[in-house]
């Protein structure tokens, strides 16, 4: 399982960040680039609930199609220069891919937070290979031959043998328990918080605090490489204190983390802290919260999770951009801490 973990969090750092790159060399316009972002997050927001809920019985059966969707999208967008023939293979096989994350995560987490720790730190080392893949070859082989070497891995990962899947559910669901909604709102708004400052954080930093481009670059290999190795440490930390209490802390975390980025608009200040990796703390501590209180939905549980960050990441950088029009690149560390507040503050009163 940890296997298909790094190969699909390799694939998706390449298509996040170089299939933009290429689709702006074919047009030299930007909205095109950005729907490489939108147009997955939005059918994930949207399909990922539907995928978690038809497969819940068939958990391995949605890992194998989100696989398929990255070959696919992989081996297939390198090959077409319509800018609107890319976004509509995009659109179709991205629906494939929404499958993937509430299966496997599904299937990870029914073995405890360890391992989910265990996975977000493999996560984290196939985001660091495909950005080094693509910034070692993009410029010198091009992205056709990157995307199909990863494309293939993808394709032939669908053969490998899985685990058995959950049990079927005693009774039959249809649709979410009452109560993952309202505990998934605070989430949400400190994930969109997180979101709107990293669709602007290289801007941001270059622009608005005139600091070096070099420094996006590390901060981002750091904060990768220190939820890598921090990311199983941090499972066995919600194992010893529970969910509740670890994502509270997180929470506190988040708060103090951006207080202090607000207040403090110094390029390096706010590129070590940007460096502190909380987010895989986030994400084990909120899924394990889920499957204790809701394990006979495990699947729908997460298919929840999944959109909540896909819509997370779509509302984010408009959010972002549009205050950032209207008040200038300062204001964009103040609306983050504004909705970690607002959810900080939601969490602590339920």
């Amino acid at each position: 399982m940890f296997v298909l973990a790094f190969i699909e969090a390799t694939a998706f750092a390449l298509l996040v960040i170089y299939a933009p790159l290429y689709l702006f060399e074919l047009t030299r316009e930007a909205r095109y680039s950005t729907s490489v972002v939108w147009i997955p997050a939005t059918l994930t927001f949207l399909l990922a609930p539907r995928w978690a809920l038809w497969g819940r019985a068939h958990l391995t059966r949605l890992v194998r199609l989100g696989l398929a969707g990255y070959a696919a999208n992989l081996w297939v967008l390198p090959r077409l220069e319509d800018p609107l023939a890319f976004l509509a293979v995009l659109a179709l096989f991205s629906s494939l891919q929404a499958a993937f994350q509430p299966g496997l995560k599904t299937l990870i987490g029914q073995h405890g937070p360890q391992a989910l720790g265990r996975y977000f730190a493999v996560q984290s080392a196939g985001w660091m290979l495909g950005s080094l893949l693509g910034g070692l070859f993009f410029e010198r082989v091009g992205f056709l031959p990157l995307a199909t070497a990863v494309g293939t891995l993808a394709a032939l990962a669908v053969l490998l043998p899985l685990p058995s899947t959950l049990p079927p559910p005693t009774r039959p669901r249809r649709g979410l328990p009452p109560g993952v909604p309202s505990l998934l709102a605070p989430a949400f708004l400190v994930v969109l918080g997180g979101e709107a400052f990293f669709s602007l954080y290289s801007v941001y930093l270059t622009e608005g605090l005139q600091g070096p481009a070099a420094l996006v670059g590390y901060s981002l290999t750091v904060v990768t490489f220190l939820g890598m190795l921090t990311s199983p440490a941090y499972g066995r930390w919600v194992e010893r204190f529970g969910a509740p209490r670890a994502l509270g802390w997180v929470l506190h975390g988040y708060l103090a983390l951006y207080l202090l980025i607000a207040l403090w608009p110094h390029p390096y200040v706010t590129a070590v802290l940007f460096a502190i990796p909380l987010y895989p703390a986030f994400q084990i501590a909120t899924l394990e919260l889920l499957y204790r209180r809701y394990p006979e939905a495990r699947a729908e549980a997460t298919g929840a999770f999944e959109a909540m960050l896909a819509l997370a990441l779509a509302l984010g950088g408009l959010l972002a951009g549009a205050v950032a029009d209207a008040f200038g690149l300062r204001a964009t560390p103040w609306v983050t801490l504004l909705l970690v507040a607002a959810g900080w503050a939601w969490w602590h009163k339920r």
